[in-house]
C-alpha cells in the first residue's frame, strides 16, 4: 500500500474513532485525565502498520503520554 493510500486510510479510521470515543465519553487522556494536544497513539509508527484493524487499535493520549 503506497503511503498517500495509507494517509486517506488513517483519516477515514480517524475520523470514525473521534465519532466512537465521544460517544463513550473518553475525551482525556486516558492516563492522566489531561486535555493538552490529545492525539491517537497507535502501539508501532503508523509508517510500520499495514493492517487496518491495527490501525483502529489506539488510545487516546495527552502530548506527555504520547511518546
Amino acid at each position: 500500500m503506497r503511503a498517500a493510500d495509507r494517509v486517506k486510510l488513517w483519516n477515514k479510521i480517524r475520523a470514525k474513532l473521534k465519532v466512537e470515543f465521544e460517544r463513550m465519553g473518553l475525551t482525556t487522556c486516558e492516563v492522566c485525565g489531561g486535555t493538552f494536544g490529545l492525539s491517537f497513539a497507535h502501539r508501532y509508527k503508523r509508517r510500520f502498520i499495514h493492517d487496518e484493524e491495527e490501525l483502529a487499535t489506539v488510545a487516546l493520549l495527552c502530548q506527555r503520554h504520547h511518546e
